[in-house]
């Protein structure tokens, strides 16, 4: 008789979980993709390398390490945290001497997959800083195309954000 009540107990109990279970409603499972880029290029990938600003032409020589790292989800969105830096001597023609540009960021941006043709797309704003003689500061902004291969940089504007 002990065995019996064990065992109806133990399908009472089964029962009693699966029919609070079945009150709540379930969250739908959401998957994602992680991605992670660490890579070092030559400026002119970096749209970086000539720059027509401050009211001259410059040019530099250097390169760009760019770290990215973050997640998106089924739907296309996501986000990324992307770290920045350079430090390059580059010539202003007009003036006929030797700056350096500084670029330095570490923000966290929104990533959006383009449903034209998947790549994950992203902006992420910097300060761009000449220091030297014809130099100064501008607010700028990078556009960045992510894929399983790495990270191009697809658009730099200086001054301004789309």
């Amino acid at each position: 008789m002990s065995l019996r009540r064990t065992r109806v107990g133990r399908l009472l109990a089964l029962l009693c979980t699966a029919g609070a279970l079945a009150l709540f409603p379930a969250r739908p499972a959401t998957a994602g993709q992680e991605f992670s880029f660490q890579q070092l290029m030559p400026l002119e990938e970096a749209n970086l390398r000539t720059i027509d600003v401050f009211g001259a032409y410059w040019w530099f020589e250097g390169k760009l390490r760019l770290d990215t790292s973050g997640w998106v989800g089924d739907d296309g969105r996501g986000w990324a945290f992307v770290t920045g830096v350079t430090s390059a001597r580059g010539l202003n023609y007009k003036l006929g001497y030797y700056g350096w540009m500084d670029i330095f960021f570490h923000e966290l941006v929104e990533v959006r997959r383009d449903p034209v043709d998947g790549v994950l797309r992203a902006k992420v704003p910097f300060l761009f800083t000449i220091v030297g003689p014809g130099g100064g500061q501008l607010p700028s902004q990078m556009r960045l195309a992510i894929t399983p291969e790495g990270v191009r940089v697809t658009g730099v504007t200086l001054g301004g954000a789309e």
